[in-house]
């Protein structure tokens, strides 16, 4: 399992050295490596008008969890008759969301025309630039981390992530 933590700029800054962290590890269980890594909680609220400081998102699967800003196709969401979209019960769309550029679409979908960044890179391609802090290649792609399993020291795992930054109340 990887999770991505990508910086959303709030208060109008990038919090560390890359835009997006990828740590091979569940979602619940990257929180924690993420603060005990870096300092800060990645749910931390650094402006009210901005939200939280990360977005977080998990896959199993590393070229998966990469294809947006990779900028892979992705499978289009099938529509009824009524224009409305189909829900897909299909675990393969699902799992398989975004296309390498070599790849055909699962029978009875189509992939989408649009890059929303630009040139596509190839995975292969992209995970030469890992930890390059400065690295601006294609698309939107901009700099990224991997935090790989045997990376992770084991008191990294360990401990909780506390409340930081403004902190939203009902």
């Amino acid at each position: 399992m990887w999770t991505l933590f990508w910086d959303m700029y709030s208060g109008g800054d990038q919090k560390e050295p890359w835009a997006f962290i990828y740590i091979e590890a569940s979602e619940e269980e990257a929180k924690v490596i993420f603060y005990n890594r870096f300092g800060h909680s990645a749910e931390r609220v650094t402006c009210t008008c901005c939200g939280v400081d990360y977005s977080t998102d998990s896959h199993k699967s590393l070229p998966q969890l990469s294809g947006y800003h990779r900028n892979c196709r992705a499978l289009e969401t099938p529509r009824g008759r009524d224009g409305l979209y189909m829900k897909i019960d299909n675990p393969a769309f699902q799992d398989h969301y975004y296309l390498e550029d070599d790849e055909d679409p699962p029978a009875g979908f189509e992939v989408s025309s649009s890059r929303r960044f630009g040139e596509y890179v190839p995975f292969e391609e992209w995970l030469a630039h890992d930890g390059e802090k400065n690295y601006t290649g294609p698309g939107s792609q901009t700099s990224f981390k991997l935090i790989r399993a045997t990376d992770i020291q084991g008191d990294e795992r360990k401990g909780e992530v506390p409340e930081q930054g403004y902190v939203w109340r009902d």
